[in-house]
């Protein structure tokens, strides 16, 4: 339970600062680009209007677009562009590669056919590891002219940017790992120091009631021998029993926590599951109760043969208790890609509007009007879930066809 609940606190941590720093990356990332992008398209439109160049300075800009490079005064120095000349049949008429000397013709008519492609007219290119940011309009001639900018050295300062970024969160990431490692220890402590209270708590109560308990028992034993037995003094003995048994279920509930997995060995689950089936078979019957199992044989599972017992006793007995009168109790171990599946499952007409996900809470009773007669803690689900999870199993229930079904599985060996 402990080492779940560190385990949850950190991945919570760890899930929460990863998706933050990644949200932190992608925003930076995407705004650096935009950035990027946004001044060469101030750039490109200037071209397509004055016929495919840029200006040999910045005062040959109108004001607007000097406004625009204001925080870039040397970008127009050191953009490397060239421009394309397409007739109205779209073939190149003309090229302007007087300011790029990395590209040839050839690579101008890949380049060109792929930007005439693109609907929107402008968008980026990537060719062999260098990328090109183009635009293009139809002119009032029907003639095409279409201009590229070589983004290559920006696009390539970004990626390395975005990679020590990636870097550096990486290590933070690590870092604070570590760190949530360490202090997930003194977070869960003081819960730590409240289960070994309650536990202590727990086995010092059991032991001072035991005394009074058993002194109550033995006064309560000597009037019947001396005045014989009345409805009194079976009141009295039932209760005894009552809180000898809930005495018992509090001290089982505390301790399931100290099993280790060391422990476990290989043990005949369906042996145990026919062993308890034939003992609640006549309770059943003499409650009224039909009774159903469907056992598969030698279904072997890692465990301890005393805690799978009490399992199967505590589902077996919340079947028959809860069953409703002239109803069935369904017992059925089957084996699934190598899982044991108990399904025990009862009669209960009325479980449409109850709270399944409440039924393994302590002490909690999931309809007193119903219960009010039966007998039991409400701690015997609670046992049975945590004895479920001990064992590295799952156990759930669910309200189908009038029937409550608890379901078992466990990995066989």
């Amino acid at each position: 339970m402990i080492k779940k609940l560190r385990r949850n606190f950190i991945a919570l941590a760890m899930g929460t600062l990863i998706m933050a720093m990644g949200m932190v990356l992608g925003i930076v990332a995407l705004l650096a680009m935009h950035q990027v992008t946004e001044q060469y398209e101030v750039l490109l439109d200037w071209m397509l209007q004055y016929g495919g160049k840029l200006p040999n300075g910045m005062d040959e800009i109108d004001e607007q677009t000097r406004t625009d490079l204001a925080a870039l005064p040397e970008i127009i120095y050191e953009t490397r562009y060239f421009s394309v000349e397409l007739d109205a049949d779209r073939a190149i008429t003309d090229m302007h590669l007087s300011f790029i000397h990395s590209v040839n013709a050839e690579t101008v008519q890949k380049l060109t056919k792929i930007a005439l492609k693109d609907r929107d007219h402008h968008g980026w290119i990537l060719n062999q590891g260098s990328q090109y940011l183009f635009k293009w309009k139809v002119q009032e001639d029907d003639t095409i002219l279409m201009v590229f900018i070589d983004a290559t050295s920006r696009a390539w300062i970004l990626a390395v940017v975005t990679q020590y970024m990636m870097l550096m969160a990486t290590i933070v990431v690590v870092v604070y790992f570590f760190l949530y490692s360490w202090y997930s220890r003194r977070i869960v402590q003081p819960y730590i120091e409240t289960q070994e209270q309650q536990k202590r708590f727990i086995t010092n109560a059991s032991h001072e009631l035991k005394t009074p308990l058993a002194v109550i028992s033995a006064n309560t034993e000597m009037l019947e021998a001396k005045n014989g037995e009345n409805k009194w003094t079976q009141s009295t003995m039932r209760q005894i029993e009552r809180m000898t048994g809930l005495i018992q279920e509090l001290v089982t509930l505390s301790r399931l926590d100290e099993k280790k997995k060391t422990e476990f060995v290989k043990v005949d689950w369906a042996q145990i599951c026919t062993q308890e089936a034939e003992s609640f078979a006549e309770v059943a019957h003499s409650a009224g109760v039909a009774f159903e199992q469907e056992i598969a044989k030698a279904v072997c599972v890692k465990g301890e043969e005393k805690a799978l017992r009490e399992l199967v006793t505590i589902l077996l007995d919340n079947a028959v208790k809860y069953c409703d009168a002239g109803g069935a109790v369904s017992v059925r171990l089957t084996v699934e890609k190598h899982m044991a599946v108990l399904e025990i499952s009862n009669s209960y007409a009325n479980g449409g509007n109850v709270d399944y996900d409440r039924f393994f809470e302590r002490f909690y009773r999931a309809d007193e009007s119903h219960n009010s007669m039966k007998s039991g803690y409400g701690i015997g689900l609670s046992i049975a879930k945590q004895i479920v999870e001990i064992l590295g199993g799952t156990l759930k229930v669910q309200w189908i066809d009038d029937r409550v079904q608890f379901a078992v599985t466990l990995r066989t060996i």
